[in-house]
């Protein structure tokens, strides 16, 4: 029989953790490949804005996904409003 060593802990699961690891090496991405981008390049250039698009995806579903644990436990990660319109 195995017993989780982490209990009735507040540790957000490792899944979190994978979650919150592309969430902020996807927003990293976007934000280096848009630095000297103007609003004219995107309009131009497709495969940089499928790009960013997919890009924010990632973030978005990754978001979605984090629990309240994680988000409690990494308060500096935003993971915004969890499916509704604002």
């Amino acid at each position: 029989m195995r017993s989780d060593v982490r209990h009735a802990t507040s540790m957000p699961p490792p899944e979190d953790e994978v979650r919150i690891r592309h969430l902020v090496e996807a927003a990293r991405k976007a934000i280096t490949y848009s630095a000297s981008r103007s609003r004219q390049d995107l309009e131009h250039d497709e495969l940089l804005r499928l790009a960013l698009t997919k890009l924010v995806e990632i973030v978005g579903e990754a978001a979605k996904h984090v629990t309240v644990t994680a988000q409690e436990e990494y308060p500096s990660v935003a993971v915004g409003s969890r499916g509704t319109d604002a």
